[in-house]
């Protein structure tokens, strides 16, 4: 027999031996014990097992509370045998919240109620201090005062002054007294007052002890209170107490009278606990029993939270008495002493329901017997009734059986068949026949009858397939890949959840209503588990009658769930119990935690363990519960299964948390929030105004919070997925879809604010869900090896993380399909457009392929419309050298593209993008703009005034995700010209800025304009991240030469390197992307203005004062504009078109800028070498003391301009029709806008015939005027 307590015979001790043999038991090596000191608490005690410890619980009476020794005998007794009960079920388990007192100061006479609460709360950091101020030693254990709150007291009669009420919390971690809380509350009661324009009334603490409580949970296997009945009879008398308010006061009476026994045997004043108890009580306006009873499983569990307001430590070694009673139970803390003392008041609860179950027990066996005996008196029809009536209440009291009746010869009879058995204390148990188990029958009669009676009919399995897709549609979408016998089973058992989780979620429903629905739940559940789906009709009353549900799938799933059970019941045994302890699990978690949102006026998760905690009730256990029901048909090893199970919470907790991240905008509209509060907190996130637009930045960190545990949880659910056998591909299938999806659905949380946003919750489309439907049965398939399969999946669920499952392809009309081998070869599926295209044939036509025929074919064409012709041979362009031909790859000139609809230009106030937003204003298009919130906007200004017409103004930040995707949203077309320009090699925290803005900042929108569906992004490049021939420098670059990473490179040429592989990245994904690599501009609609810009006002203005040889490539903006929406109509996806006007040294650039200007060029032309040591020293000066100023001539833009690079533009001219003109006009028209602003003085202007002339030729002609004047 297994031992039952520490002091095993102590009942047999005699009264006087009791309290010696307690404490001698109980003290450690020379510890003394004063039997004298201790009383007789010790005497009476009770042994309860207190979160996995024995301990020896003093019981001292309480006044009249218990008249003579018997009854306190006998109330020991009945708790003893609670605590007994408990114990088998593991013991009392406690948990008790952080020690804190509440003060309060009463400010009376407010002169402005309504301005008062704010001004105190304005105040909260100083009240705090000022509170704390002589307490500054507490804070290193986490004591002190911590919040404040402020509550205004609506008056009680009419003409009453204004009142308030403070509330100072103090963290008292057990080390402050009340008094300490008071002196606090004083110090800022006069600072308050003033703040409140009112006096200063009552000090005082609350003593209600809501502050801090203890939760307390017992659980006793049914089959220790010997029948389920008894168990079913406790139920039921603990929900009579907790719906009944006078039935609720008896059972409370008695938990607080064990309260103050247990309390006063440690020496601590027990007086306040009742009124704390009470007002606990009834803290949602109605009275109700404290404790709830409950069964779950095979388990009678019961759960009380208790108000428990205890004095610091030193109080409780006062009484010696007290010091013995604390060493001999092993009280070591005042934590320890609330969990003891609300384990007895739990035993209590316990024994005072069970004394009624028993009752009950004995009525209902008495009447049994009392109808047995009358059925065998020869008592027949209504006469049975009143036979038994008159046995049951006794011959004198009862109607007298008519004659030929004789009760006493059958009760005899009876009593000689073995039915009855008389036991200790008189009480009759009755044994039932028809429970008996046949002889031969290793099973009982009801086993037998129940597995034979629970056949579910045809109409209830259609409802349950019926039913399955209104209430989820992905679960019904993958369930349908399982075999018939497991997908039964697994849709009962998700429907069975769906039921419970309804009864949970539906918040109309009363604390009560919503207790019995899930009693009937529970019993129906269990039931059912063994067989019989009868008991469910009593759910679809309940359900019928409280209107359960809010959509109308879960009502006609609540109010039809006598099918579902009946489904259940009738699924072989294996299965029922593998469904069984899970759905059982999950209801008494949801109810603890519905129940616990009752006492909280809402489910408030304190941190993302208890989030997680609830995640697991919700959709952990179906985690579970899948893995055992896989398990039955899949065959795995027990290596597999190990690591099955610890995987399989995840699974269910990765999907769940999903939801709760995609729906916080729809729960906030009805009054939830599952979000942690702990970590809302640390952000400053008061999480009611999480939907408020100034809180949305906090609230997406939060979000960020929570996304990174769910993507934990999907990547162990990955694990989870692969570990089944490839040759379980259904089941792999299953877990995939969900999976991906979730996947999928995580990524749109993570990179928007749609989240937060009312009616625009982050889901994916219909289109995705067919699509990863689609690709997860490919790499399920049957026949597939495993590795082959692992493989496919990792790239579903990597694709799904990206977001590229269920994009559009990208076009491929817009340039030939490919030939030869490429167009034969199975394994490369990449799109012509992202395959390098053959060079064509110097004796073909520019227009011809790699094949040698139209790249415009008839295809092409019947799709995009406005096709042009090649650029004419008397063009500039057309003057190609042999290099020039033979460098860059084009395919000949491309089919046009016509876009609508809004178009978005990012970096609008810039240089280029002021020009681009000038011409495409021009062009009638609707026009939104992306500025960066502080810049200088004046170009957008000035560009409104020039044309009469007006802009979208959007502002934010590239590195903002949710910023640029609210840009994006709704645009056809993007041109991406924004970005930071510098030739300076930086600091780290430039160069990260650098980073951030153009290579974060390009994946951001690339990233958007795909989740957008932008038909065309265009993105603006930079001749510094082409590459060179490094044998040959002097051959101009194009569009095939690498970057080389080796040389040396500013670091913003490196971003703009990396720009170009984030385009190519969204192309892979599936965005239409190409890159309009830009030289070194000219042009006018310069605000900022650029360094070519600054160059040209230095030289007008006379504060260039020097120059040096070399030379670059410049493109005016007129050419720019004209190649990007070339490009944008013309260009090849993932393409890079370099686009420039043409090549000028530094010498031409002075012969313009005297033109320009009327004025001569400096005359110091510095060699170099000098010059690059002088760039070298300036940009050391300027960057240590002068680190805001711009500088001119840094040693990277003289390193530039010495390597004299040239650019190859034959690809844009054969692809997009792009045709240079010249420089001459582009500075010209920066100079006339310049002294437009005033920033440089009037010059004379070019004359028209040379206006567009090439740099050579205008040289030439100003050589013969020259000449001829001469």
């Amino acid at each position: 027999m297994s031992k039952t307590s520490e002091l095993p015979g102590f009942f047999r001790l005699d009264w006087e031996e009791r309290p010696g043999r307690s404490a001698n038991d109980a003290r450690g090596p020379g510890d003394s014990f004063d039997a004298g000191a201790s009383g007789r608490g010790l005497a009476n005690r009770v042994d309860v097992m207190v979160d996995g410890r024995d301990c020896v619980v003093p019981h001292i009476e309480v006044g009249a509370c218990s008249a003579t020794m018997l009854d306190a005998m006998r109330i020991v007794a009945a708790r003893n045998l609670a605590a007994s009960l408990l114990r088998a079920g593991g013991g009392v388990r406690t948990q008790v919240s952080a020690a804190r007192v509440i003060g309060r100061v009463q400010i009376v006479d407010v002169a402005d109620p309504s301005a008062a609460p704010a001004r105190i709360g304005a105040a909260r950091v100083e009240l705090l201090a000022l509170a704390n101020r002589g307490f500054e030693h507490l804070g290193a254990i986490g004591a002190g005062a911590t919040d404040l709150s402020v509550t205004m007291l609506a008056p009680l009669r009419s003409g009453e002054a204004a009142m308030l009420a403070l509330e100072l919390t103090v963290e008292t971690r057990s080390a402050l007294a009340s008094s300490a809380v008071v002196e606090m509350c004083e110090r800022i009661a006069s600072r308050v007052a003033t703040l409140a324009g009112g006096r200063v009334g009552v000090v005082t603490v609350g003593a209600s002890g809501e502050h801090r409580t203890v939760e307390v949970e017992g659980r006793v296997p049914l089959a220790s209170l010997g029948s389920e009945s008894i168990a079913a009879h406790i139920v039921d008398a603990s929900l009579f107490a907790e719906r009944d308010p006078d039935c609720g006061v008896t059972h409370n009476r008695e938990v607080v009278d064990a309260l103050q026994t247990a309390l006063l045997g440690y020496g601590v004043r027990a007086h306040a606990a009742e009124s704390c108890v009470h007002a606990h009580a009834a803290r949602d306006g109605r009275y109700r029993a404290l404790a709830t009873w409950r069964i779950e499983g095979d388990e009678l569990v019961g759960r009380m939270t208790l108000p428990m307001s205890l004095p610091a430590a030193g109080w409780l070694n006062v009484s010696p008495a007290a010091r013995e009673h604390r060493k001999a139970s092993g009280i070591d803390s005042t934590e320890r002493l609330a969990g003891v003392a609300a384990a007895v008041a739990l035993s209590q609860s316990l024994a005072g329901l069970r004394a009624l179950a028993m009752a009950v027990a004995q009525r209902s066996a008495a009447r049994a017997h009392a109808q047995r005996v009358a059925v065998r008196a020869g008592a027949t029809g209504r006469e049975i009734d009143e036979v038994a009536e008159t046995i049951a209440l006794g011959r004198r009291v009862g109607p007298t059986p008519r004659k030929g009746i004789d009760v006493e010869a059958a009760e005899k009879a009876l009593e000689a068949s073995g039915s009855v058995r008389r036991e200790e204390g008189s009480e009759v148990t009755v044994v039932d026949e028809d429970s008996a188990p046949p002889s031969g029958v290793g099973k009982s009669t009801r086993e037998a009858k129940l597995d034979g009676q629970a056949t579910a009919t045809a109409a209830d399995r259609a409802f349950c397939d019926a039913t399955l897709p209104g209430v989820s549609r992905t679960f019904a979408l993958s369930i349908q890949a399982l075999p018939p016998d497991l997908s039964a089973a697994i849709g009962v058992a998700y429907l069975l959840c769906r039921v419970v989780d309804t009864v949970e979620d539906d918040r109309r429903k009363t604390p009560v209503m919503r207790a019995a629905l899930f009693d009937l739940f529970d019993r129906a559940l269990k039931a059912a588990a063994d067989g019989d789906g009868s008991l469910a009709t009593a759910f679809e009353d309940g359900s019928r009658d409280a209107e359960l549900g809010v959509t109308e799938s879960e009502k006609t799933l609540c109010t039809g769930a006598g099918a579902v059970f009946r489904t259940y019941a009738s699924l072989p045994p294996e299965q029922r119990d593998a469904i069984y302890p899970s759905v059982a699990e999950m209801s008494r978690g949801m109810r603890s935690y519905s129940e616990r949102a009752d006492q909280e006026g809402g489910l408030k998760l304190r941190d993302l363990e208890d989030l997680e905690k609830y995640c697991y009730y919700v959709a952990g256990t179906v985690g579970e519960l899948l893995t055992a029901l896989f398990r039955l048909s899949s065959g795995v090893d027990d290596k597999t299964r190990a690591e099955l199970e610890q995987r399989a919470v995840s699974f269910g907790l990765g999907l769940q948390l999903v939801n709760i991240l995609k729906d916080v905008a729809e729960d906030a509209l009805r009054g939830d929030c599952f979000l942690p509060q702990k970590q809302a907190k640390e952000l400053g996130l008061d999480l009611a105004s999480i939907m408020t637009p100034s809180e949305r930045p906090k609230g997406l960190a939060l979000l960020r919070a929570v996304s990174a545990r769910a993507r934990h949880h999907l990547d162990r659910a990955e694990e989870y997925t692969l570990l089944w056998p490839a040759n379980a591909a259904e089941i792999r299938l299953f877990c995939t879809v969900p999976l991906a999806l979730a996947l999928a659905t995580l990524r749109e949380i993570e990179i928007g604010d749609d989240a937060l946003v009312p009616n625009r919750a982050p889901t994916v489309t219909r289109a995705l869900v067919m699509k990863v439907f689609e690709d997860a049965v490919t790499a399920t398939r049957t026949g597939l090896e495993k590795p082959q399969s692992d493989k496919a999946l990792r790239l579903l669920f990597d694709r799904s993380r990206t977001g590229i499952v269920g994009r559009p392809p990208r076009p491929t009309s817009a340039f030939p399909p490919p030939q030869g081998p490429l167009a034969q070869d199975p394994v490369d599926t990449a799109p012509a457009s992202a395959k390098p295209s053959t060079a064509p044939d110097r004796g073909r036509d520019a227009t011809a392929g790699a094949n040698g025929r139209p790249s415009n074919p008839a295809s092409a064409k019947s799709r995009f419309t406005g096709a042009g012709a090649a650029p004419s041979d008397e063009s500039r362009g057309s003057q190609m050298s042999e290099t020039q031909s033979q460098g860059a790859r084009s395919v000949g000139l491309q089919p046009r593209r016509q876009f609508g609809g809004k178009v978005l230009v990012t970096g609008a106030a810039g240089h280029v993008g002021a020009n681009l937003v000038h011409r495409l204003l021009a062009e009638d298009r609707d026009v939104r703009v992306f500025l960066r919130s502080g810049s200088n906007n004046e170009a957008i200004d000035a560009i409104e005034r020039a044309l009469g017409k007006k802009v979208e103004r959007v502002m934010g930040d590239f590195r903002n995700p949710s910023e640029i995707a609210a840009a994006v949203r709704g645009c056809e077309t993007v041109f991406h010209v924004g970005a930071r320009v510098s030739t300076l090699s930086g600091k780290p925290n430039d160069l990260r800025e650098l980073y951030e803005c153009n290579v974060i900042g390009t994946a951001n929108l690339l990233r958007a304009a795909g989740d957008a569906g932008v038909k065309r992004t265009v993105v603006t490049g930079s001749l510094s991240a082409v590459g060179s021939d490094l044998d040959d420098p002097s051959r101009p670059c194009d569009e095939s030469m690498p970057f080389f990473p080796f040389a040396e490179h500013l670091p913003y040429g490196r971003t703009k390197s990396l720009v170009e592989h984030e385009v190519l990245k969204a192309c892979v994904e599936g965005v239409d992307a190409l890159v309009a690599t830009s030289c070194a501009v000219l042009g006018p609609w310069d605000y900022k203005p650029s360094r070519m810009g600054r160059t040209l006002i230095d030289y007008a203005t006379g504060k260039l004062s020097a120059y040096l040889p070399g030379g670059f490539d410049f493109v005016s903006t007129r050419d720019l504009i004209d190649g990007h929406i070339l490009a944008m109509e013309r260009g090849r996806t993932g393409q890079r078109y370099i686009l420039s006007t043409e090549f000028a040294t530094v010498d031409q650039l002075m012969d313009i800028f005297e033109e320009v200007t009327g004025r001569p060029r400096p005359k110091l032309r510095l060699p170099p070498t000098v010059m690059a040591g002088v760039a070298q020293v300036s940009s050391f000066f300027m960057s240590t003391f002068f680190p805001e100023k711009p500088q001119r001539f840094t040693p990277a833009a003289v390193r530039l301009l010495r390597m004299e690079r040239k650019a190859d533009t034959t690809k844009a001219q054969t692809e997009l029709g792009f045709k240079p003109t010249s420089i001459r006009p582009a500075i010209n028209e920066a100079y006339v806008d310049f002294a437009r602003r005033g920033l440089v003085p009037a010059g004379p202007s070019l004359s028209q015939g040379d206006a567009g002339a090439p740099l050579s030729e205008g040289k030439s002609e100003k050589k013969a005027q020259e000449g001829a004047a001469a």
